[in-house]
């Protein structure tokens, strides 16, 4: 098992941004030998805001930050010390993250692994307690022991099933730009995850065509437990020859429901309590910056679950994975309505720009800015929750400082390179996105102390 994190293009999850970096830009878009790749982040972007399994992560992540803005902004003049002490349970400050993560599973786990020294396996569904909020939850976990001259065992976690449909959403971007010598193609990417379906769909003997294969992972990844849900999907239609078009015609709406059912609550009971509580953050005027970004994504996820529910529309639950299939008018139509809200190119943020339309272009700016302000909340949630001056070292230091274009208007380089938090400090106008972080944290009447002894 040969270990690869290296990564040419990237998505950062739950924060909407996607790092370019690598990726050359020609006429508006990505160069045709790059867009393969784009897809395969841009497949990430849209789990992020149309399947409950991303959506929840997301909920989680918000429920921390929610949490930890209420210790400080209680009260003035207060010195807080990081790292934070532990809650009236004796958990971390970061806990509904790290309960959803170990469902997630490791996302550095990028590797090689030979699977043809591989006869069978053996799946586990391991159910874990964590605590969480004094109470004891059940998480259930799917493993993966490999049979064969070395057996291995592997976390089959919800980011494996995301890798592998975003892998399958590069291969069909690469098949309708037949001829194409791509920058990095599907077939050089790491056997696991990303290959780790096509092992799963020959060990279980099943006929499937590509664009189904993507059609069937968004149905199971639409579902609260979906990495459960599809490993018993497979089990089902094990040793068959299925489609979602055509001859072998199967239904996988109903094929996925009704394993839903056996194990898991539905996504509309899931998604009902999620909304409430985003609802009550997005008019929370003490987080005003926080608030008005809460109430973009609420759009995004509010439009996609409505696109998915319309009963004229024969295909309505599956219109997002069919935006990636078959043609690329079809994904010109999706990226049109649903176009990336921020890309980072050698640490500088960019947006996507309407020359002809005002409209449209505020509708850019309002994405844009919602988007970034959620990312900068997740870069100061990250240092608050550090555990150790090593971690708190690495995360302190604002990621856009080399390439920012507001630190000639702040005009205070030390802090914006080695406290940002601090840039809100006597300032009657907060001029950058970290600036809009750090007064939702209430950071602007306390003060925050890092201990040199932790």
């Amino acid at each position: 098992m040969k270990k690869n994190t290296k990564n040419f293009t990237e998505y950062h999850q739950s924060t909407f941004i996607t790092d370019i970096t690598n990726l050359e830009i020609v006429d508006g878009f990505f160069a045709k030998k790059d867009i393969p790749a784009f897809i395969h982040e841009y497949c990430h972007y849209i789990q992020d805001i149309t399947t409950i399994s991303s959506i929840f992560g997301f909920y989680l992540l918000m429920a921390d930050i929610v949490n930890l803005t209420q210790i400080f902004s209680t009260g003035e003049g207060k010195l807080i010390s990081i790292p934070l002490d532990r809650d009236k349970y004796r958990e971390s400050i970061n806990k509904f993250r790290k309960y959803y993560n170990l469902y997630c599973g490791d996302s550095n786990n990028v590797c090689e692994i030979d699977y043809s020294i591989y006869d069978s396996f053996n799946r586990e569904n391991i159910k874990k307690e964590v605590d969480l909020d004094g109470k004891k939850q059940i998480l259930a976990s799917n493993h993966f022991n490999l049979i064969g001259c070395d057996g291995k065992k592997v976390h089959f976690g919800l980011i494996v099933l995301q890798e592998i449909q975003a892998f399958y959403a590069q291969q069909m971007a690469e098949l309708m730009l037949y001829g194409t010598e791509f920058s990095k193609p599907s077939d050089k990417l790491p056997s696991f995850p990303y290959k780790f379906g096509e092992f799963l769909f020959e060990k279980y003997n099943i006929e499937i065509d590509l664009e189904s294969k993507f059609i069937l992972i968004d149905l199971c990844l639409d579902t609260v437990q979906a990495p459960t849900i599809f490993l018993n999907v497979l089990e089902i239609i094990q040793g068959q020859k299925i489609s979602y078009f055509g001859d072998n015609k199967t239904d996988f709406i109903k094929l996925v429901e009704d394993c839903r059912k056996n194990c898991s609550y539905s996504k509309n009971e899931a998604l009902d309590n999620i909304i409430v509580d985003l609802k009550i953050w997005s008019k929370d005027k003490n987080r005003k910056y926080l608030a008005a970004a809460l109430e973009w994504y609420l759009e995004q996820i509010e439009t996609a679950n409505i696109l998915k529910n319309l009963n004229e529309f024969i295909n309505a639950k599956t219109l997002f994975s069919l935006g990636f299939c078959t043609c690329w008018e079809r994904f010109h139509l999706l990226y049109k309505c649903f176009p990336s809200p921020v890309y980072l190119k050698k640490g500088v943020l960019f947006r996507n720009i309407d020359s002809e339309s005002e409209d449209g272009d505020k509708e850019f700016i309002k994405s844009f800015e919602a988007a970034t302000t959620i990312w900068s909340h997740r870069l100061l949630y990250d240092l608050l929750c550090s555990e150790n001056l090593t971690q708190i070292t690495e995360k302190a230091i604002c990621p856009l400082y080399d390439n920012c274009h507001k630190r000639k208007e702040i005009d205070d380089d030390y802090t914006c390179k080695q406290t940002p938090w601090n840039i809100i400090k006597n300032k009657k106008n907060i001029i950058c996105q970290y600036g809009m972080a750090a007064h939702s944290f209430g950071l602007w009447q306390n003060e925050l102390l890092i201990k040199n002894e932790c």
